[in-house]
């Protein structure tokens, strides 16, 4: 569409040069949030965990039909690498069907003999068991909600340009004062859900590299939990956490 040679543009302009080009804004918003996304090791980890659930539900029919006998409401889906704010629906299918989806792979790690699905199954349930994994996945679940609204408003054939700034704006707004406000929105649901599955509500300590001290006086490089998970997730300064 946007090729500036080949492209519809160019076709459109070479017929009427006075034309102009504007790019999509809904599709500009998914850019946004896929860069954002890839800045985080946590959110990168999330969705590949997202597409390994995915993967090994649809392996067979087999394991089709256990994923299904568990989840009824919502389905899960493979993921979309371009329209970012259609994730929302394998959010919500996990969000809100977390115990459910735990257990068909509880049950589909007993009952398989194929050791490598065995293994991928209990690699997934010790994800879901994470806390901090839980934590990120809620967060996400807030973020594409609020940008999945504004991309299907900016995409009806109602739209303007005015409403359009409004949107943009009141999205840009959400998601800053999301790390002060609705983060401990968030931390209800993620230690409701904790809580009914008996995760420890504890984010765990990554390991480190060591750097070797040349003076007594030099600062530590330990990490408390909490604050890595905010620098990962938020890209947080680490000093001003």
């Amino acid at each position: 569409m946007a090729g500036i040679n080949k492209g519809v543009q160019a076709r459109v302009l070479k017929e009427y040069p006075r034309a102009s080009f504007i790019l999509c804004t809904s599709h500009s918003l998914n850019l946004v949030v896929s860069d954002g996304a890839r800045s985080s090791v946590k959110s990168t980890s999330l969705f590949g965990v997202i597409q390994q659930l995915y993967t090994i539900f649809a392996g067979s029919t087999k394991r089709y039909c256990i994923v299904s006998e568990h989840i009824q409401s919502l389905s899960l889906k493979q993921v979309c690498e371009t329209r970012w704010e259609a994730r929302i629906s394998l959010i919500q299918a996990i969000r809100y069907q977390y115990a459910e989806v735990r257990q068909a792979l509880i049950e589909l790690a007993d009952s398989v003999d194929d050791p490598k699905t065995v293994s991928e199954a209990q690699s997934l349930i010790k994800h879901m068991e994470d806390f901090s994994f839980l934590t990120c996945l809620i967060v996400w679940h807030d973020f594409l909600f609020q940008v999945n609204v504004v991309s299907k408003t900016l995409q009806g054939k109602m739209a303007d340009l005015t409403s359009a700034k409004k949107l943009l704006d009141n999205c840009q707004e959400f998601l800053s004062s999301f790390r002060e406000k609705g983060l401990l929105d968030a931390m209800i649901s993620v230690k409701e859900i904790a809580k009914e599955l008996e995760i420890e509500p504890v984010f765990t300590a990554e390991r480190m590299r060591k750097k070797s001290k040349q003076f007594s006086y030099e600062g530590s490089d330990e990490v408390v939990p909490w604050k890595s998970f905010l620098r990962e997730m938020f890209s947080y300064p680490l000093l001003t956490v």
